[in-house]
Formats: structure tokens, sequence, C-alpha cells
């Protein structure tokens, strides 16, 4: 496994498949809530977990020229706040292993030994992923 602490998890339903007005109601429900506490300067984490052809790329990409993700629509949301920078890492955790979505996907294949990615804690006990790429996302 990746990673095991002690911790209370707290599972949310399931956001169904209603097209663009789902996702709306799925960001209102689920993402709103993270995107507000942000903005007040408490690191957020959006997770899609779920069987493969389940929806999660869907839900957090949307669907070009139709449906917006969640992750657009959080982000849309957070470019509003002037006073925020913004990093983002896209991780995929496949067979127990962190895969870094932001390195393109031929060179993730050619380097797939040198790119061990490592959960850990800080001294402050925020999780860390060591060695994943961040991007400052601006307008």
């Amino acid at each position: 496994t990746i990673c095991r602490v002690p911790t209370e998890m707290v599972f949310d339903e399931s956001g169904g498949s209603a097209g663009a007005a789902g996702q709306q109601a799925l960001y209102d429900r689920l993402v709103a809530p993270v995107v507000e506490g942000v903005l007040r300067g408490i690191p957020g984490c959006l997770f899609a977990y779920g069987q493969t052809g389940t929806g999660k790329t869907y839900s957090i990409s949307g669907e070009s020229g139709h449906t917006e993700g969640l992750l657009t629509i959080a982000l849309t949301q957070l470019m509003q706040a002037d006073t925020l920078e913004i990093r983002l890492s896209i991780l995929e955790v496949y067979h127990e292993e962190l895969i870094d979505l932001l390195i393109p996907h031929k060179q993730r294949r050619q380097d797939r030994t040198k790119i061990k990615l490592r959960v850990s804690r800080s001294p402050t006990r925020r999780f860390i992923v060591e060695g994943a790429t961040e991007v400052v996302v601006d307008s």
C-alpha cells in the first residue's frame, strides 16, 4: 500500500450520471465546500475513486465542448480570488503506484523506473507527494 495513516474516513454518496446538470449538482454538493475552505486558507483535494469505466475522468475533466468537469468549475471559482496562488498536481493511483499525470505520457513510459513518487508527512502533519510535478495556475 502507498500510505497507511489512522484517520476517520467519510465517504460521500455516488454522483450518478445526469450530464451537465448532474455535474453542477455534484459540484454544489461535494466540491463547493472544498473550494470555500481553500479560499479560507485550508488545503483542498479533489479525489475521484472507483472502478475502471465508472466516470471518474468524465466527472473530473468533463467532455470537451459539452460539459465542464468538476476541476474546471473549481479552478474557475478559485481564479476569481485575486490574492490566491494556485498550485496544482494531478496524480493517478494505479495498482498501488502513484503516477504523475503532468509528466507527458511518453516520458512516463521511458522513465518508469526513475520516476517513483512517495507519500510522506511534513513536520506540520500535512501529506506531501515527494517528486510530484507542481505547476502554478494562472489565467
